[in-house]
C-alpha cells in the first residue's frame, strides 16, 4: 500500500506532538530545518538573542527575546536565524519537527514577503 506524503496544508501534522530538534549556540546560528517545524522555543540565558526567518533580513524585522527570558512560537518554518547580542550567555532553541519535506514551503525571503 502506498500512502500519499504529508503536505504543507495537512492540518493533522500540526496537532499531533512534534519530532524534537534542539540546538545551542553562543554566538550565530542558521538553522535549516530537516522538516517544516510545528512549534518551537527559544531561551535565552545571559544575553539577549535576536531571531529572525530570512538571510537577508533587515534589523527591522528580526524578533528580540531578552536576556533571561524565553518564548513559545506556533510557527512553521523550515530556516530559522538565530543572533547572541553578547558574551557569556547562551541561546536556546527547541523545535517541535513534522514530518512534511522542507521542500514543500516556500523559501522567506524578506525581499519577496513583507515583514519577514
Amino acid at each position: 500500500m502506498n500512502n500519499a506524503p504529508s503536505g504543507f496544508q495537512n492540518s493533522q501534522e500540526y496537532l499531533i506532538s512534534g519530532l524534537p530538534y534542539v540546538a545551542n549556540t553562543t554566538g550565530s546560528l542558521h538553522v535549516e530545518f530537516p522538516t517544516i517545524t510545528r512549534s518551537l522555543s527559544i531561551a535565552a540565558s545571559g544575553t539577549n538573542a535576536y531571531v529572525y526567518f530570512s538571510g537577508s533580513a533587515g534589523s527591522a524585522t528580526k524578533f528580540l527575546i531578552l536576556a533571561n527570558t524565553s518564548q513559545d512560537l506556533p510557527l512553521r518554518i523550515r530556516d530559522l536565524w538565530i543572533e547572541s547580542s553578547g558574551s557569556g550567555g547562551t541561546v536556546s532553541m527547541c523545535a517541535a519537527m513534522t514530518t512534511i519535506s522542507r521542500n514543500c514551503m516556500c523559501d522567506l525571503d524578506s525581499t519577496k514577503w513583507s515583514g519577514v
